[in-house]
């Protein structure tokens, strides 16, 4: 190897080794700022966390009635409505004339109310429309109706995760969302002992403040029998424990 290349090798190394030593001295304030940051980064993250809730929910579909429940009038025949004589969520009396049904003369019925209350149509019922036979017509909701309450159905598995005083989340609106000005709380009252023929188990909720004021102001029109979406909460975690208890099980 000539001198030449040696020199010129010799020279690149001191060079190397002079870049080596200036990209080594970090300032230290950059330091001592860099672990700041990081340590508000992750303060911050887990404060956060520990404000966001992200509960376990099971979701189901409830209908709203009434502790007093609605009476439904049925056509008897198959045949045609001859008069119609109230309108849909009007004010009604015991024992007055709702509609007439005729077959063409042989069979005639005649509905009337059995109750004091409002009466709510199920389909847009005018005279000489035709009516088979079993066909829901009116309901009527009693003028002492009681409290607002929802009927939900859940599987028999899942019957371990509810209890007497679980809070459900409903909205009175066909889209759901948490917070919403149409979503509400309610709480469940009632558990059915056994499941149905088609494992179903039977669950009662009641309306809770806001549930009943969204009702009374009429933000929707309340129709008994009207179905909504439901979240029965199972477990109100916050995010922050959510974490924990994954990375516990990742351990265990």
């Amino acid at each position: 190897m000539s001198h030449n290349n040696r020199l010129e090798r010799y020279d690149l190394k001191l060079r190397s080794e002079a870049v080596q030593e200036v990209l080594g001295l970090v300032p230290h304030w950059m330091i001592r700022w860099g672990n700041s940051l990081i340590f508000s980064l992750v303060l911050g993250v887990f404060s956060i966390s520990y404000f966001i809730k992200y509960p376990d929910v099971l979701n189901s579909e409830m209908t709203i009635t009434t502790a007093n429940p609605p009476h439904n009038s049925f056509s008897e025949i198959n045949g045609e409505l001859e008069q119609v004589l109230v309108s849909d969520g009007t004010k009604v009396t015991k024992g007055q004339l709702l509609a007439t049904l005729t077959d063409g003369g042989d069979k005639k019925q005649t509905l009337v109310s059995s109750t004091n209350g409002v009466v709510y149509f199920s389909n847009f019922w005018e005279a000489n429309m035709l009516v088979k036979k079993g066909k829901l017509l009116f309901s009527t909701v009693p003028e002492n109706h009681g409290p607002y309450i929802g009927k939900i159905a859940i599987q028999q598995s899942q019957l371990n995760a509810v209890f007497i005083g679980q809070q459900v989340r409903f909205a009175l609106s066909e889209s759901f969302f948490f917070g919403g000005e149409t979503s509400a709380k309610g709480h469940i009252t009632r558990i059915a002992k056994i499941a149905n023929e088609e494992n179903m188990v039977a669950l009662e909720v009641e309306l809770d403040d806001d549930g009943i004021s969204l009702l009374k102001e009429k933000k929707l029109s309340f129709q008994p029998g009207m179905k909504t979406e439901v979240k029965i909460i199972t477990e109100d975690l916050r995010l922050l424990e959510r974490f924990f208890y994954t990375v516990k099980d990742i351990f265990k």
